[in-house]
């Protein structure tokens, strides 16, 4: 596998070129799942799509997304890149823990476009709800040490809303109860290593934990390591995320807090495949787990595998917008594991 990063226009460039390994992921967290699309499909914002967009460029996006399905099965652990620089504050969604049994609830929408000509075609969207909870404290070992730990839970609904109820029907429910070290939330993507160096780290380490996906029965999620993007959002850990401006108020559901913004952006690519994402983070200590408000896209682009990089072009554009909504104590489990 090679591997690179260089800087480019949509900020921090990530190309890798690895060989097809078949495997399942099923939202384990590690990259995107290959269970995504069967889900979707379940769902009926497909049959508006085919109604909306026609049969022919409907067809085409479901051969977009078995492409996209069968590149992320490629990448089976997440890329450890070494790196000298000063460590960069980001943490994806988890920046800190809160006391124990605080939550907080997201909401927002999700948005997706295709590249069609047709102006009166409209983006599809729905509504993203996504709840962050700690459930209880343990001590586990990890990096064989034994140390205190967090019970993580997070839910994500998504679907349209019917009389003000949001709908998520199968599949558009995703629950994760992950037991993850407390000194692996550090605020940053650099972990130090013993010879002094740093690793760039782009997951959560879970010593154990599971998933439940709309009414399927819970699963364990054996891999070790949780990767937000794509499947609890469209936020990743940036390697570039800056700074924008000075604290400043922001208002939200929740009340009147300060908050640091921040802009990152990663564009991952292979030889016919290319993701630009990008997010625009709105950081806050006031807030449980340390997220107020966010905006992210990913712009996905393709080509013949043979074919020069001026010939990408757009399949599909999604964006996430989403801002803290409710906070509370008292957090209960929904995911019970005898």
């Amino acid at each position: 596998m090679a591997a690179g990063v260089t800087d480019g226009l949509f900020g921090s460039h990530f190309r890798v070129d690895v060989p097809r390994m078949e495997a399942d992921f099923v939202f384990s967290g590690v990259g995107c799942c290959s269970k995504m699309l069967p889900a979707w499909r379940q769902r009926h914002p497909y049959e508006h799509w085919q109604a909306t967009v026609g049969p022919r460029l409907f067809r085409q996006f479901l051969k977009m997304m078995e492409r996209f399905r069968m590149f992320t099965r490629w990448i089976q652990i997440p890329v450890l890149l070494l790196c000298l620089s000063t460590p960069v504050a980001a943490q994806g969604l988890i920046w800190k823990l809160p006391e124990d049994g605080t939550w907080v609830r997201f909401e927002g929408t999700y948005t997706q476009t295709l590249p069609v000509q047709d102006v009166t075609v409209k983006p599809l969207e729905w509504r993203r709800d996504i709840t962050i909870k700690s459930v209880g404290k343990e001590e586990a070992e990890y990096q064989g040490v034994k140390q205190a730990c967090r019970w993580i839970e997070i839910k994500v609904v998504t679907g349209k809303t019917d009389a003000g109820v949001l709908d998520a029907g199968p599949g558009g429910s995703r629950l994760y109860k992950l037991l993850v070290p407390e000194t692996a939330i550090r605020g940053e993507v650099n972990e130090q290593t013993p010879e002094g160096k740093q690793i760039f780290v782009s997951y959560i380490p879970v010593v154990k934990g599971w998933r439940k996906i709309g009414d399927e029965q819970p699963a364990e999620i054996a891999s070790g390591v949780f990767q937000l993007y794509p499947v609890v959002s469209l936020l990743q850990h940036y390697r570039n995320l800056e700074a924008s401006g000075d604290p400043q108020p922001l208002t939200l559901n929740t009340g009147n807090v300060t908050a640091q913004s921040y802009v990152g952006s990663l564009v991952t690519e292979t030889a016919g495949y290319r993701s630009m994402n990008r997010a625009d983070l709105y950081r806050s200590d006031e807030l449980p787990f340390g997220v107020a408000k966010w905006s992210a896209t990913t712009a996905v682009e393709e080509k013949g595998t043979t074919d020069p990089r001026s010939a990408f072009v757009p399949t599909i554009t999604i964006k996430e917008e989403m801002q803290a909504a409710e906070v509370g104590g008292n957090a209960e489990s929904e995911l019970l594991i005898n």
